[in-house]
């Protein structure tokens, strides 16, 4: 598949996680669409060649479940491509369904990993190319890291962790003009809700998969420093 033409250093710039999923791939054909320089993480080498053929979008495939792998490649790319980074979105997530009873070590170490400590390293590593274009982060959580949703417990206790970052990040990044924003979706219509059987029947909209989702609830993007908690 031949490259699409990329945008320049000065271009106002975003790195999105999840970007081989429904929300974080709109996002970036989106931002790229806009104008954007867009540095897309994805999970599969499919989803990266697919992306890599669009203009604006350069996208690299990481493991987010791996920290020395994530606080490396932030590292490097801090180094090599980016100076100045307009807007981090952290939207990768995995979501395990069963009995809190039932969860193995391996399901807790694999979803913290990925939905907790990934976007936590990813940001520190990035730090300084937010504070130099007083940037925004935004991490897209879920109606689970507001409340405890049945057959969820391990998805559900990552989202609260996540939300317990993102709110001490905004108190720590505001005096450094970064802004830090959460977004709280109910479900949506992507592969993550085709693996999900808890769905409750439920006012909102009919999916492709004959499912129930409802709209997004978000508490706004951008928005002022402090003012979405």
């Amino acid at each position: 598949m031949a490259k699409g033409k990329k945008a320049g250093r000065d271009a106002r710039t975003a790195l999105v996680t999840g970007a081989g999923g429904g929300v974080g791939g709109a996002l970036v054909r989106t931002l790229a669409k806009r104008g954007w320089r867009v540095i897309a993480i994805v999970h599969a080498y499919a989803d990266a060649q697919t992306l890599n053929g669009i203009d604006n979008i350069e996208a690299f495939r990481l493991d987010l479940d791996n920290g020395d792998h994530v606080t490396k490649w932030a590292r490097e790319l801090l180094g090599d491509k980016v100076d100045r980074l307009d807007l981090l979105a952290h939207v990768a997530a995995v979501g395990p369904v069963g009995p809190a009873a039932q969860a193995t070590d391996a399901l807790w170490t694999e979803t913290l990993a990925v939905n907790v400590v990934a976007p936590a390293l990813l940001t520190a590593g990035l730090l300084p190319a937010l504070r130099a274009a007083k940037g925004t982060v935004v991490f897209v959580n879920s109606g689970a890291g507001e409340r405890g949703v049945v057959g969820h417990a391990v998805y559900a206790a990552s989202k609260h962790a996540l939300r317990g970052y993102a709110d001490t990040l905004r108190l720590e990044e505001t005096a450094n003009g970064v802004r830090v924003s959460t977004i709280y979706p109910g479900p949506i219509d992507t592969r993550m809700l085709l693996q999900d059987t808890t769905l409750p029947e439920g006012p909102g909209r009919t999916t492709s998969s004959g499912r129930r989702a409802w709209p997004m609830r978000s508490c706004g993007w951008p928005t002022p420093p402090g003012m979405c908690m």
